[in-house]
């Protein structure tokens, strides 16, 4: 009962509705095969997902509208938040077999050892799932690059911005544009000095794509130390990404996607939308606008067993580097 109304005030009446009536869906799609996490190709980005028991269903939903868009067998890495029961597992190998699941437990134990040094990042992962996911899916990936998706990110179409700057390892990171947010703890002349150069507003987190070695931990540690470990809470996260962003890409800047990758508070899709951050300001959308569009659009139907077959067409090598 808790878990139901949690989702009707995320997502509204109507958006329930469809989330009852189309989460059925999910169970008919086929199977995605992706590399294993430790495949040996290094010009292959990961994809990361943070997720916990109560968005399982839409991680699913959002991974595999990624892989069905994309064609690409990209391996595939999922943070559990602490949260996630035996069968959430099970239910992601059943879309996902080659995934690799990193439960809260197994993190624990490997991150240890990483933080001994680093108090303040310690106290970071254990405050926020977010501080975890800022942590771990920097020390715990294998590849040059990730592609972070939010458990709340729809895709529609190929989303080819995304594919060709993911593999061009040594640009600068990527990010949804959060239309006239700042979604940031410390903002304007503050955060500048704090990144020791001017931080473009907008950038948001829950779409990105990030290079390896953009948070050290001594950096991190220092951030934190000298007061970053203060700021509120839900936005420290996204604000330690946009300054260490900000820094590791130097006069290059970060880089946004187009409008096509939408992230903002509006009704309607954009014109020809590749995919959609349904953020808090449009989660009411998620189900009601997003997961309705890929049903009436019959791609829910061509991902079902009886019609594409049990993996995504492997077409990786147009976007290696």
């Amino acid at each position: 009962m808790k878990t139901l109304l949690v989702k009707l005030r995320e997502h509204g009446v109507m958006g329930l509705a469809r989330r009852l009536l189309d989460t059925p869906r999910i169970a008919l799609a086929a199977p995605i095969m992706t590399q294993p996490a430790d495949a040996p190709d290094e010009r292959s980005p990961a994809v990361h997902c943070m997720c916990g028991r109560a968005g399982v269903i839409e991680a699913i939903w959002s991974l595999t509208s990624f892989y069905r868009f994309a064609e690409v067998d990209w391996p595939l890495v999922i943070h559990g938040d602490g949260s996630l029961r035996p069968t959430d597992v099970e239910m992601i190998h059943k879309h996902f077999p080659r995934a690799d699941v990193i439960t809260r437990t197994q993190a624990d134990a490997a991150m240890q050892p990483i933080l001994e040094d680093h108090p303040h990042c310690r106290l970071l992962r254990s405050r926020h799932v977010f501080g975890l996911r800022l942590l771990d899916s920097e020390q715990l990936c294998l590849k040059r690059t990730r592609i972070n998706i939010d458990t709340d990110v729809l895709f529609f179409r190929k989303p080819t911005e995304l594919l060709d700057l993911a593999v061009q390892h040594d640009e600068p990171n990527v990010f949804n544009r959060e239309v006239g947010a700042a979604g940031y703890a410390v903002k304007g002349e503050a955060i500048a000095a704090v990144a020791g150069r001017p931080v473009p507003d907008e950038i948001n987190a829950g779409l990105a794509i990030l290079r390896r070695g953009t948070f050290p931990l001594d950096e991190l540690e220092d951030l934190l130390a000298a007061g970053a470990e203060h700021w509120d809470t839900y936005l420290q996260e996204q604000t330690l990404t946009a300054v260490c962003s900000v820094r590791r890409a130097g006069d290059r800047g970060v880089v946004f996607l187009p409008e096509r990758y939408q992230c903002d508070d509006r009704q309607p899709l954009v014109f020809d939308a590749a995919a959609r951050h349904y953020y808090i300001l449009a989660r009411r959308l998620y189900y009601a606008q997003g997961l309705r569009w890929l049903v009436r659009e019959g791609h829910v139907e061509q991902w079902s067993k009886a019609v594409s077959g049990v993996k995504v067409s492997g077409a990786v090598g147009a976007h290696h580097a």
